[in-house]
Order: structure tokens, then sequence, then C-alpha cells
């Protein structure tokens, strides 16, 4: 018997402005990478699914999946979400997860941020500047400005 995944419910976009954010996850996330050319045989040739679609190099990322204190029409808590390589690059200014954790631990240097683990940061809570800006295809998307980390017992209610 088939099982179907249920739908996650529609989500609002998080709005601009200020918000208090806590990282609640940090999850492993694989897809094709869409921004770069399908994969070709040697000689040119495109590498078809069996569904006949182009196939692409498979990108992995974490998704940093953050809720924020300020709440939609139905009550529920907007989502904030960063997509990142699994991998760190001190002598990258371009890779966004060297540059999110640049944000998020502003007192670490390089080294310490690559030999971090990554899940001490889940559940932490930041102040951040939520504004709309282009993605690489240029559609307008939420994206932060800034992250300062806010200490549990200052957190406005």
């Amino acid at each position: 018997m088939p099982t179907y995944a249920e739908k996650p419910p529609e989500r609002a976009t998080i709005p601009v402005g200020k918000h208090v954010l806590k990282l609640v996850a940090i999850k492993p996330f694989e897809q094709e990478n869409t921004f770069e050319p399908p994969l070709t045989e040697e000689d040119g040739t495109p590498i078809l699914k069996p569904d006949g679609t182009p196939m692409y190099q498979i990108r992995k990322q974490f998704i940093w999946a953050f809720e924020s204190q300020r709440t939609d029409a139905a009550g529920r808590p907007f989502e904030y979400a960063v997509f990142t390589p699994r991998y760190y690059s001190a002598k990258s200014d371009k890779n966004k997860l060297t540059q999110l954790l640049r944000l998020l631990l502003p007192d670490l240097d390089d080294d310490e941020r690559q030999a971090l683990d990554l899940e001490q940061l889940i559940g932490r809570t930041y102040e951040s500047q939520i504004i709309m800006a282009p993605n690489q295809r240029g559609t307008m998307r939420p994206q932060q400005t800034y992250f300062r980390e806010i200490e549990p017992d200052s957190i406005p209610v």
C-alpha cells in the first residue's frame, strides 16, 4: 500500500524587520545543483535520468533552521532558514557557511570556527535584522544583515 507524505501547512514568509531568532536545528540536505549546467558525457552528450530529464550534480548542504519570537496570524513562530555548504573555508569570503559562522561567532578565530561541533550552536538565540534581497536567480528572499547573540536572561518577551 503506498504511503503519502502529508504536506506541511503553508507558512507565511518571515516579515522584514528586527527579530529574535532561536537556532532550532541544523539539518543535512541534498538537492540537484541547478545553478550549474547539467552533467554530460565526455563527448558533451547530456546525461539523462530515466524520466528523460537532465541529470545534475548533487549539492550537499546544511539548512540552518531558526524560529522567530514573532508569530504569524495562526500563532506559529515565523521560520527563517539559511542554506550553506557543509564545508568551512577560511580562505573564502563567498563561502556561505564561513560567512554565517563569522556572523554567529565573531569572537572566535577561523581555526576555532572550523573545529567547532556545530550541534553546540543549537538552542542559541540571536537578534537579527531581516531584509528582502535577491537570491542567485534574482528572486526576492528573506536575508539576514547581522546576528548578535542574546543571553537567555536578556531575551525580550
